[in-house]
């Protein structure tokens, strides 16, 4: 697999400095401006690094969630998992899903993780509301 990274920055400065050091060491990279766009990026797993800024917002919260998540990972999939088989055998056996079912999954996902590491509801919170 080839070396890439994720890096959440609005400083240009940095990030050329940054892109530079990436060209030498042959890494692909993006740049995230937000939290929420780096946490669903960091989500597919894509990336072999992250680098975060923290002067911005909820920096903090980005790089735990991360490193929440890599810990709890085979969890947060079963959650996922039981959720979703949950509510299409209550409310669409034989169909897709909504918009509104869609939600309503993601709402009781979150809750339920929520329940389980209290110290993410935040960076959940952050997450689900876009």
């Amino acid at each position: 697999m080839r070396l890439n990274a994720l890096v959440m920055s609005r400083n240009t400065s940095a990030v050329k400095v940054l892109a530079a050091a990436f060209a030498e060491l042959e890494m692909e990279y993006h740049i995230s401006f937000s939290p929420s766009e780096t946490m669903d990026l960091v989500a597919e797993g894509k990336y072999s690094a992250l680098v975060v800024d923290f002067d911005l917002p909820h920096a903090v919260e980005v790089a735990t969630w991360r490193e929440a998540r890599e810990q709890h990972a085979r969890e947060i999939t079963r959650i996922c998992d039981q959720v979703e088989a949950d509510f299409r055998q209550r409310h669409c056996p034989d169909g897709g899903l909504s918009v509104g079912g869609r939600w309503a999954i993601n709402h009781e996902i979150m809750r339920r993780v929520i329940e389980l590491w209290p110290d993410m509801r935040f960076v959940c919170q952050l997450h689900t509301t876009r």
